[in-house]
């Protein structure tokens, strides 16, 4: 890959005389973009030169002769000289660098060892946020960058659904649980109660061992509490399910009306006749069964 610095390095020895090995330990990456990708700081030079590093900037961007291909721009900026790369020939560096390896970046540092990446392992006890996205997400970069050097990497996303929360959780629902609540809307619920229950917690050390306690009875199988540990709230989902069937079926319905052409053969009046024929098709759909309607004057051909 083409040695940019070595290059910077090379033209501003034929300036000032000085070696070029030197001058490139000199080179420095700036901090912003707008300074360029490379910056050579004069006042290094000024003690030998017995000159302003201002000047010495001047000078050399003056007198160095490096291709348009390689340097774009070249500007001076107090004593520092700022070089701005040609992208084209990066990005080209870039892609034959890549292209030729099979594995870019990697290495063998890891063999041998184990690490172990942890991603967001909620407390499923309260909602999830925006962290645990960001902490799964850092996660799954560091799996991959441990991998890519050579460890045996496992990761982990615990799920929080055991321990003294949920003694908490028990505690809390003895307290303030409304079954009918619950059924409704379970996740907010449930937030609510932990982080009342929390809060007592927090004030009263006998609640915090009552919460412990729950916890126990849970680890030894009592029957109440692994019940209610158990204990599903989803009454959405059977509803969403079944609407998305009739969605569905609706919807092939309407379109074999259409395509098949009946919707044109027969002269449909009003919005009651486009309804049935949609109904009647869903119903065979479902059932496997043709109405046997005709079209005439005053009636639509319900089935397609």
């Amino acid at each position: 890959m083409i040695n940019i610095k070595e290059i910077i390095a090379k033209e501003i020895e034929k300036v000032t005389k000085l070696n070029s090995n030197e001058l490139e330990s000199y080179i420095e990456k700036p901090k912003e973009v707008k300074n360029g990708d490379y910056a050579f700081p004069c006042f290094r030079l000024a003690k030998e030169l017995k000159k302003a590093p201002q000047e010495i900037a001047k000078e050399i961007a003056s007198n160095i002769n490096i291709s348009k291909e390689v340097i774009e721009n070249v500007e001076v900026v107090g004593g520092y000289l700022n070089f701005y790369a040609n992208k084209n020939l990066l990005t080209n560096e870039v892609i034959k660098e890549i292209s030729s390896k099979e594995e870019v970046g990697s290495s063998n540092i890891g063999n041998g060892k184990t690490i172990v990446i942890d991603y967001s392992s909620p407390n499923i006890a309260k909602p999830f946020h925006i962290g645990h996205l960001k902490t799964t997400v850092l996660g799954g970069a560091l799996y991959n960058i441990y991998k890519h050097l050579g460890y045996k990497v496992i990761g982990v996303n615990h799920l929080g659904d055991y321990g003294t929360q949920f003694g908490k959780l028990i505690e809390g629902y003895k307290r303030w649980g409304d079954e009918y609540d619950l059924t409704k809307d379970p996740i907010d619920k449930l937030a609510e109660i932990y982080l009342k229950i929390n809060n007592l917690c927090a004030e009263d050390e006998e609640v915090l061992n009552k919460c412990r306690e729950n916890f126990k009875l849970l680890e030894n199988g009592d029957e109440y509490c692994t019940n209610l540990w158990n204990k599903k709230y989803n009454p959405i989902r059977p509803m969403l399910l079944v609407t998305i069937i009739l969605i569905i079926l609706l919807s092939l319905a309407l379109i074999k009306v259409i395509v098949k052409g009946k919707f044109f053969d027969c002269k449909i009046k009003t919005v009651e006749q486009f309804h049935d024929a949609i109904w009647n098709n869903a119903h065979e759909f479902i059932f496997f069964d043709r109405p046997d309607f005709s079209c005439s004057e005053n009636k639509l051909l319900y089935s397609v």
